[in-house]
């Protein structure tokens, strides 16, 4: 007996494997309405989602411009807080300006005040330019001075020098007046006054030392290695040898 061929399913057999019985068409049309609620859904929450984002964004946005502006402020603040510290700055130029000319020496125009009056409309370009030439003029006055200063301070020929015992990079003279020189440029050192009434040298070695210091070191005798020089007759500006002792 020859084999014969299975016969096609009928559609009765399809439907009856099914594990729904309901008919094809309506098990679709729930799909698709699953599918449409599932896509509605989905839609749904990411409208939500882009709804959260989109607040947060304005939210960082307001806060973002909230630090800017604080900055701002703040740099404004700094701004006004600079020129009044400027201002300040200033008046204390001229107060230094007003004590040198009690003084006796105009030395008022300093470079950043000069700025700061022409910023001001205080004065005009052409009278800091007149101000410049007086100050040229001044430094021009000084520098005579200071030469004929160094004339007069030159020692005499019959001086003799000798090695500073403080420091040994220089020599002190005899008689007084009493001159320090550095023993390599033979340049002489000006003594300037401190604000203890002391007249002060700064040697190289040594540092800091007053004149009655380094005259008692060199020449007043110490036995008992006292530590400090004092002036006889109370006068600071007497640094002979003669007025000075350890105590």
């Amino acid at each position: 007996m020859s084999e014969q061929a299975p016969k096609p399913n009928s559609m009765a057999d399809v439907l009856s494997r099914l594990s729904d019985k309901r008919p094809v068409q309506i098990q679709i049309a729930q799909l698709k309405a699953h599918l449409t609620n599932t896509i509605k859904t989905l839609q749904s929450s990411l409208m939500t989602e882009m709804t959260n984002l989109k607040a947060n964004v304005l939210t960082n946005q307001a806060s973002n411009e909230k630090v800017l502006n604080d900055f701002a402020e703040t740099l404004r603040q700094y701004d006004i807080e600079n020129q009044n510290l400027a201002r300040l700055i200033y008046r204390f130029f001229e107060e230094i300006d007003a004590i040198w000319k009690v003084l006796g020496k105009d030395r008022t125009c300093n470079t950043v005040l000069r700025e700061h009056r022409i910023a001001e409309g205080i004065i005009k370009e052409e009278e800091e330019e007149e101000e410049e030439e007086e100050e040229e003029e001044e430094e021009e006055e000084e520098e005579e001075e200071e030469e004929e200063e160094e004339k007069h301070e030159e020692v005499p020929e019959a001086a003799t020098w000798a090695t500073l015992v403080a420091d040994d990079a220089y020599e002190i003279s005899q008689p007084y007046p009493y001159q320090i020189r550095n023993k390599e440029t033979g340049k002489v050192l000006t003594p300037v006054l401190n604000n203890l009434g002391h007249l002060n040298l700064n040697l190289r070695n040594y540092g800091s030392i007053s004149m009655g210091r380094l005259v008692g070191m060199q020449w007043v005798p110490n036995p008992y290695k006292k530590t400090r020089v004092r002036h006889i007759d109370g006068d600071k500006l007497n640094n002979r040898k003669e007025n000075l002792e350890w105590f």
